[in-house]
């Protein structure tokens, strides 16, 4: 669904799980300098046609997440209610089923990003707390597939430079 950066550029992971409470989250794991934020997606009802045929193209713009100062290697937060440091522009969206989802972490110079997540508002049911969703390339369908971790490894793969996209 995306123009996939070089991989040199991804410099981690967003995943969806949710909180103790039930409420939808996103996770974050890098490897070097911590993301500034993470961008939210919706699908457009019909994709826009560009000169250049960007997929892209096909979702517009709901909120930017900017992050407060991170430290370590992973992050999460609400989707809803950010808290923690974490402000959101231009206000938290209203999640409505049936409307697909991306979010992807960035850096304000662009210098690197974290692969993106996919997902629906009825995904949250897929994850408990502790676990997360992601996809994953699955080469013999020729397309990315949900499959859902446990936080630790979502946190092991994220942070490995070498990782495999």
């Amino acid at each position: 669904m995306s123009v996939p950066l070089p991989l040199c550029c991804r410099k981690g992971d967003v995943g969806i799980s949710v909180d103790e409470s039930g409420h939808l989250i996103a996770v974050l794991a890098w490897c070097g300098p911590a993301p500034d934020g993470v961008r939210l997606y919706r699908e457009r009802a019909t994709p826009q046609k560009s000169p250049t045929g960007n997929p892209d193209d096909a979702y517009a713009d709901d909120a930017a997440y900017h992050a407060p100062t991170l430290s370590g290697q992973s992050a999460s937060f609400r989707l809803d209610a950010p808290a923690g440091g974490w402000a959101v522009t231009p206000k938290p969206p209203s999640l409505e089923p049936a409307i697909t989802y991306k979010a992807y972490g960035f850096t304000n110079d662009n210098t690197s990003s974290l692969r993106h997540v996919t997902f629906e508002l009825d995904d949250a049911a897929k994850v408990a707390p502790g676990r997360v969703l992601i996809q994953e390339w699955d080469e013999k369908r020729q397309q990315d597939v949900d499959v859902v971790i446990s936080l630790d490894a979502f946190k092991r793969m994220g942070q490995d430079p070498g990782h495999e996209l």
